[in-house]
């Protein structure tokens, strides 16, 4: 059945109407994809993003009938993380930042502050990454430096939990890759070693991005050979070669003498791909027009 536009309505992997799906999930769905605005396909996979998101909020509405707890409370756990049992329906990421907030020592303030998704199965389980300047009024100047708060949502025998791990730029933090070029440039001079190292690795990151970006778009037409194998669904199987349709798109390619012949239909690019090594085999301006194989 067609829409009164002519159109076909989207429909989703199950070949049901979207317009069928609860409205709460539609809402959730919508806000996503504006969150998605801010999140660089490069560095994090957008599927596993929007998984992630999307599996907090369901679950959070089929615990709401059996929250144990009707306030915030909170127990030590291991490697220096706190885990706060919330309300099914609290909004883990509000929780999170009301949470830097009140924990705040006196003279201290946020300046600003970013987020970002980890995805799943990565960076030792954790979900998200919220990075923050924080400045200390009470020094002479003014110094702001940087926080990171690591954290996670768990749903277990009716019990909602948001687990969150606070380090300090100068304790040493893993995770830099989310954060932004505003929270970087609010950050005063420092000498701390371990705070510089931070703070060069996000820049570097920053760099390696950019340059990322520029390899990507400069890509789109080629030919070319990735440095690992990357497997697909859907009886595709393992791709390595592929012709670039677009900084996020590609098609596994062969290179024959009439040209570029692809067989497959068009793939999500791994994300990161343009962040590592890969062999360009036919430049842009030597491919003739994608020849399908039927």
């Amino acid at each position: 059945m067609r829409s009164a536009s002519g159109s076909t309505p989207p429909r989703d992997s199950a070949n049901r109407p979207l317009s069928k799906l609860h409205p709460d999930h539609v809402r959730e769905l919508r806000a996503i994809l504006a969150d998605f605005e801010s999140i660089d396909p490069l560095v994090t996979d957008l599927v596993d993003a929007a998984a992630q998101r999307l599996s907090d909020f369901i679950t959070r509405q089929l615990l709401t009938t059996r929250a144990a707890s009707r306030g915030a409370r909170f127990e030590e756990t291991p490697m220096g993380s706190i885990g706060f049992r919330v309300p099914a329906s609290a909004d883990t990421h509000r929780f999170v930042l009301d949470n830097l907030h009140e924990h705040l020592r006196d003279g201290h303030r946020v300046v600003v502050h970013c987020r970002t998704a980890l995805g799943t199965g990565r960076h030792g389980g954790w979900s998200y990454a919220l990075y923050a300047a924080i400045a200390d009024t009470t020094t002479t100047p003014l110094t702001v430096s940087a926080h990171v708060l690591l954290y996670l949502r768990h749903h277990r025998g009716g019990v909602s939990e948001v687990v969150i791990k606070h380090l300090h730029e100068t304790e040493g933090p893993v995770d830099h890759q989310g954060v932004t070029r505003r929270v970087l440039e609010a950050l005063t001079p420092t000498e701390h070693p371990d705070a510089c190292g931070w703070r060069a690795e996000a820049i570097r990151h920053h760099r390696a991005v950019a340059d990322a970006r520029r390899r990507a778009a400069a890509a789109v037409g080629a030919v070319i050979r990735l440095d690992r194998f990357y497997t697909y669904g859907h009886g595709v199987g393992a791709v390595r070669q592929v012709v670039v349709c677009s900084p996020t798109r590609w098609r596994r390619a062969e290179i024959t003498d009439s040209g570029t012949v692809t067989n497959s239909p068009l793939l999500r690019a791994a994300h990161g791909w343009a962040l590592r090594e890969f062999e360009i085999l036919r430049a842009p301006e030597e491919s003739a027009p994608h020849t399908p194989r039927s």
